[in-house]
């Protein structure tokens, strides 16, 4: 999956603390994109983005486990039997 360029042009690291404030500020229009020697590496979220986040990993991750578990488990012979292929 390539990377979806920023709507908003990215923060360079240094200015990140000088303007701490401007960009707290943007969290709530449009994360600010974090850029380091020519790439983008980080984005800020609102802690409210970050915990939507965690709810849709969970949900997702729920979601395999109990599919995983509806297709049964291998017995201890065939996950032996697997390992040695």
């Amino acid at each position: 999956m390539g990377a979806v360029p920023p709507v908003v042009p990215p923060v360079v690291p240094p200015v990140v603390p000088h303007r701490l404030g401007q960009c707290l500020a943007r969290i709530a229009v449009e994360p600010p994109v974090i850029e380091k020697l020519g790439r983008l590496v980080a984005v800020l979220l609102s802690f409210e983005e970050y915990e939507l986040l965690q709810r849709s990993d969970d949900f997702f991750w729920g979601q395999a486990a109990r599919a995983a578990k509806a297709e049964g488990f291998l017995s201890v012979e065939e996950s032996l039997n697997r390992l040695h292929c």
